[in-house]
């Protein structure tokens, strides 16, 4: 996700079905972001920025979980970055990744600030997605 031309965030999903049910909440969550940001300096998007956001995600210490339900938890953290991936049968069922300059929330899906904050609190904690 792109806000003020300035690379914050991303969601994968694995598989259509799961992405049209988690859909609405994810819109609802990248569009309060974006409100949120009012009033910050917009730049303009570039590919260097998408490029140098993906990097810095390929980059990021991993740490693996059991997940609390099938499969593991990974957790990423990174310079200005945490991530989180739920992989079941070596796929990756959703993953995202996020800036922290501004995570400072803890909380559920409801916002990407929220989700960014997850891996501020306790590491080894699971979350539901």
């Amino acid at each position: 996700m792109l806000i003020n031309g300035k690379a914050v965030g991303m969601d994968v999903l694995s598989r259509a079905p799961a992405y049209r049910v988690l859909h609405p909440k994810l819109l609802k969550s990248y569009a309060m972001e974006a409100f949120l940001s009012q009033g910050e300096k917009a730049l303009k998007p570039t590919a260097g920025k998408v490029k140098n956001f993906l990097s810095r995600a390929l980059n990021c210490e991993e740490r693996k979980y059991r997940s609390v339900g099938l499969g593991w938890d990974y957790r990423f953290l990174g310079k200005g970055m945490v991530g989180y991936a739920l992989v079941y049968r070596k796929a990756v069922v959703h993953a995202a990744f996020f800036e922290t300059a501004q995570a400072e929330r803890t909380g559920r899906i409801a916002d990407m600030s929220t989700r960014r904050g997850f891996r501020r609190g306790t590491v080894e904690r699971n979350i539901m997605v």
